[in-house]
């Protein structure tokens, strides 16, 4: 199974969503698990062993809601993910998610 996560963009909430992607290992061992991740956060997730890639996001390059589904559509590249998970409850973050056009969200 391959999984997308959008992962938070805050500091403190994403070191909160470690024991998340423990949990996600061990409920699915054999996934392939990348990352969506401001680059300032990137770090945190860079060694933990289940996170295959990460995927950069900066607001400044991606403008709005058609440049969303844009950067989502650009993923598609490194899919097809079966499922989409995201840590955000904005309508804007998932518009992403619709973009790479997952199997589930």
């Amino acid at each position: 199974m391959k999984i997308l996560v959008r992962v938070p963009n805050w500091l403190g909430d994403s070191v909160m969503s470690l024991p998340f992607f423990d949990t996600l290992q061990i409920c699915f061992p054999q996934s392939w698990v990348d990352i969506i991740a401001k680059e300032s956060i990137q770090a945190i997730f860079r060694h933990h062993p289940i996170v295959h890639t990460i995927h950069s996001f900066s607001k400044s390059q991606v403008k709005g809601l058609p440049g969303l589904f844009k950067y989502g559509r650009s993923l598609r590249k490194y899919g097809p993910y079966d499922l989409f998970i995201t840590f955000t409850a904005l309508i804007l973050i998932s518009i992403d998610g619709y973009g790479v056009a997952v199997a589930r969200a």
